[in-house]
């Protein structure tokens, strides 16, 4: 290439457009790196254009890199998380464009800025990512093509044009969506830390939850068949945590698969059951999060008989099942004394002012139910507030939390509720999920966000099997009642980790309209869009083509290309065919045809009116006649004639062509 090669004006303006695009939801996401960043690298190019700067040195360059790798590795808690190796791409792209002189590495920039597109996908792809991906790719490409223009082209031709490829390659991605089948990667990238985090551990330890409210991150999303539960009624079981250390919760050691779950239940058919559709996002982790009373479902997964649900492998994608639910069916414990034996269980040596009002309230009490109904009653009397920023508990953590800060999330309160239950001799257990989510007016369909993450408490009474019991409702029954956005929105570290998120301003009326709509496209996007595969995808092809095989397949695919080829050739061809001749013209070429027969032949460049002299001069005896037609041919071209002296002047043309008779 060459060495004084400057890029011209109007490709670097859409570099920078391009560039400022393609970074701004990352921007967005991590604000602190790359918005310096973006800022210092970019005046460092317009200076370099300008020529008040040089390009940097190889020993700056040096420098640089290391810099910035520096700042990077001191920002990010993993080096080598996804976030990281993305940030390090955005910064290298910057870079790339600072350093570009000649042609060859401006083409490189381009080509990046292609890969940089698809980095958003590892974070989002909603359907606002999808419009963002189209416009991005209209951009680069339109940078591609004002890269080769000449500079004779507009400024916004190169749009136009990458406008056009967009529009004919339309067919082939829809057929190629429609056919071609969704196979398993190669390879395994891991999630984002940040987009893969579903809140729900295997433990659970005071502060957990209380941390799940900073973020709206998406969990699942559910749309119901027919009715749609109460809000208060939406409790999404996904782990059931039984052994304490005094501390921390976790799963059971004793907890079994089940071949037949319907055993563990005492089912009654005249209650309608509820028929939903489950879409998870991708958590990295086994479990799934569905209504108690849950045993019809689609999916590859596992029954226990802690009435679970669960995956026989990670969830590492975006996936829906469809679940039937028996909400009113009585959970028996199906005589397993070990599992009772260990829903009793409380560890030596902890939390003794805890055990003392255990035995207070048991003392009073009549029955079973009787002494739960006294330890709701504690919490309700007693000033308990429910926060999203607890005090820190020492050893004993639920005596500090009954008997002195009395400030907790639900994770306090199921801990608590479970060790006074176990302290009174009743079985009882941690469950961790969510509850409630935003219920869609315009689409029934419910969104679970991280936010909405719960804990509560399953009892064990004779003659009733396995019951829930809430004790967050005692303290804050409108987090139960509202749900977690209308309950937590005035709490100080609500959102904290989302400040750009619309749920923080859904307190204005349009806000909350607008986040619905939203809401309804994504849910249409995930459930028709990016979950087109498998069955669903067969389904459909059945419908196209009816009974499946490679032939048809083959022939669908080669009719889109032929299609699209098509399409192609007549929009060239209506674009650059030469301009439909006027009705004069198409008389000048009888003229042209005749004078050929006869041996004489215009020349190229040769006018109308010198062309009728050379006939003239080569046949005298038709002088007069060719210098009407030369008259009468520029007229029709060139006057401004009315209808009928037009009409009449073609009329006397073509009669003085017609009594021509050269040879």
């Amino acid at each position: 290439m060459q060495d004084d090669y400057r890029i011209a004006r109007p490709v670097f303006v859409w570099i920078l457009i391009t560039q400022a695009f393609l970074l701004l939801p990352h921007m967005l996401k991590f604000p602190l790196l790359l918005v310096p960043g973006w800022l210092f690298f970019t005046f460092w190019r317009v200076m370099v254009f300008r020529g008040r700067w040089n390009y940097p040195s190889p020993w700056l360059k040096a420098v640089t890199v290391v810099a910035v790798l520096l700042v990077v590795s001191a920002s990010q808690a993993r080096f080598f998380a996804i976030e990281t190796m993305v940030i390090l791409l955005l910064l290298a792209f910057l870079l790339k464009l600072v350093e570009t002189a000649t042609e060859r590495d401006l083409l490189v920039s381009v080509y990046l800025a292609y890969f940089v597109i698809v980095t958003w996908l590892l974070f989002d792809q909603g359907v606002l990512s999808a419009v963002y991906m189209v416009i991005a790719l209209l951009l680069v490409t339109a940078t591609l093509i004002a890269s080769y223009a000449s500079g004779e082209a507009g400024f916004w031709q190169p749009m136009k044009e990458a406008g056009r490829l967009l529009l004919f390659s339309i067919p082939v991605m829809v057929v190629a969506f429609l056919v071609f089948p969704r196979l398993e990667p190669l390879w395994v990238l891991p999630q984002p830390s940040s987009s893969g985090k579903t809140g729900i551990s295997d433990t659970m330890s005071p502060g957990m939850f209380s941390k799940l409210a900073e973020t709206d991150e998406l969990a699942f999303r559910v749309e119901f068949d027919d009715r749609t539960p109460p809000l208060r009624a939406l409790y999404w079981r996904g782990l059931v945590l039984s052994r304490f250390d005094g501390r921390t919760w976790r799963q059971s050691d004793f907890r079994q698969r089940v071949k037949d779950i319907r055993a563990y239940y005492r089912i009654n058919e005249e209650n309608k059951p509820y028929r939903y559709r489950l879409i998870m996002e991708p958590s990295e982790r086994h479990w799934m999060f569905v209504l108690s009373g849950t045993l019809e479902d689609d999916a590859d997964s596992h029954y226990y008989d802690d009435f679970t649900l669960q995956q026989g492998r990670q969830i590492d994608s975006r996936q829906s099942w469809q679940l039937v639910s028996w909400p009113q069916s009585q959970r028996l414990l199906h005589d397993n004394s070990i599992q009772r034996q260990a829903s009793l269980q409380l560890p030596d040596g902890f939390n003794p002012q805890t055990l003392a009002l255990a035995d207070q309230l048991r003392a009073a009490a009549d029955s079973d139910l009787d002494y739960l109904q006294r330890v709701l009653d504690f919490f309700k009397d007693n000033n308990f507030v429910y926060t999203l920023e607890p005090p820190l508990l020492g050893r004993h953590s639920v005596d500090d939390f009954l008997f002195g800060s009395r400030q907790g999330f639900c994770e306090h309160y199921a801990s608590a509720f479970t060790v006074l239950a176990r302290a009174g001799g009743v079985p009882a257990r941690v469950v961790t999920g969510y509850q409630g989510g935003d219920i869609n007016p315009y689409e029934q369909h419910v969104t679970v966000r991280q936010l909405d993450a719960h804990a509560w408490v399953e009892v064990w009474l004779q003659d009733k099997g396995w019951i829930r019991m809430d004790p967050t409702y005692a303290v804050a029954p409108q987090r139960i009642d509202r749900g977690g956005q209308a309950a937590l929105a005035d709490q100080p570290g609500y959102l904290s980790e989302s400040p750009f998120s619309p749920v923080r301003f859904n307190r204005f009326g349009w806000v909350k309209k607008l986040q619905y709509r939203l809401d309804q496209l994504n849910y249409l996007w995930h459930s028709q869009i990016l979950s087109y595969q498998g069955r669903k995808q067969q389904e459909m092809l059945r419908r196209l083509l009816g009974e499946l095989s490679l032939k048809k397949l083959a022939l669908f695919v080669s009719g889109a290309f032929v299609v699209t080829a098509l399409s192609l050739w007549l929009l060239l061809y209506l674009k650059y065919r030469p301009p439909a001749r006027s009705k004069a013209e198409k008389l000048l070429q009888r003229l042209l045809r005749k004078m050929q027969k006869a041996g004489l032949q215009k020349q190229a460049g040769q006018g109308v009116v010198d062309f009728c002299r050379q006939c003239a001069q080569e046949y005298p005896a038709w002088a007069s006649q060719f210098e009407k037609i030369a008259n009468q041919y520029m007229q029709l071209r060139y006057a401004d004639l009315s209808p009928a002296k037009k009409h009449r002047l073609m009329r006397q043309m073509r009669q003085n062509i017609n009594r021509l008779h050269v040879k």
